[in-house]
């Protein structure tokens, strides 16, 4: 509903026919101002097809399961820094005024392969701001607290059982909804100058406080720390120096 009363039309470019489907069943959905088109960001003529007429570009598209990713850095980088690049190109063939891409805190000092192609996705699209075409900025998050196959969703299945999973005792994480980063977007879309990095405030949660207040009655199975992986993990690199916007920050790139 939101979207609607920012944008005429809204193009939803997916490679996921069965979201989409499902998102079609929905009333909100039903409005003919949603235009739903299957494609690959891999495949950039489709994508450049889609992006005729746009105005904004919100680039959401990754692999993002972290242990998935490091066990398959060819078929992640595929999607990830390829697909990423070419967002950036069709954006800027097409004429589009201005794009956001989601990146991760996961890219500040990467360690993993999933980081790693944040990080570069970072780079590519503040990057596309020399051509004096689009505007490019990207908004760095951490957990989204409703994200198919994350770790709320993995211990909501394993609590049925009686034992949930957790990777170290001293692990911590940022978490934001969804729809306060839908919220957010839209903010940023019409303050945004290009070749920004925007941060928004959330909450960083001790992984084994929040597993204990979630389901108290579990019993809890510490598995190791994945490859690569952090304790805690950072929002700006040591360098970046940060502006308190309110609700979120901003780095000047």
């Amino acid at each position: 509903r939101e979207a609607l009363e920012h944008y005429d039309i809204i193009k939803i470019f997916s490679r996921s026919e069965y979201p989409q489907w499902k998102m079609q069943q929905d009333k909100i959905f039903q409005d003919k101002r949603f235009r739903f088109v299957i494609g690959d960001i891999r495949e950039k003529d489709r994508l450049s097809q889609c992006l005729r007429g746009v105005d904004c570009v919100i680039h959401c598209a990754a692999l993002k399961h972290v242990a998935l990713c490091q066990q398959n850095p060819k078929e992640m980088s595929r999607t990830n820094i390829f697909g990423s690049s070419n967002v950036v190109d069709a954006c800027l063939e097409a004429g589009v005024k201005k794009s956001i891409a989601i990146s991760s805190d996961k890219a500040v000092s990467a360690t993993t392969f999933y980081g790693a192609s944040k990080f570069i996705t970072e780079g590519l699209f503040l990057n596309g701001n020399i051509y004096n075409g689009t505007k490019f900025s990207v908004l760095r998050s951490g957990n989204f607290t409703e994200s198919r196959g994350n770790v709320l969703e993995t211990w909501k299945g394993q609590a049925k059982t009686g034992e949930v999973t957790l990777t170290d005792e001293n692990m911590w994480r940022y978490f934001i909804p969804v729809k306060d980063v839908a919220k957010l977007l839209y903010v940023l879309l019409d303050v945004m100058e290009g070749q920004e990095i925007f941060v928004p405030k959330m909450v960083e949660y001790p992984m084994t406080d929040l597993l204990k207040g979630l389901y108290p009655d579990v019993k809890i199975k510490v598995t190791g720390k994945g490859t690569g992986e952090k304790l805690a993990e950072d929002l700006f690199f040591e360098d970046e120096k940060p502006e308190d916007m309110g609700d979120y920050w901003r780095v000047k790139a």
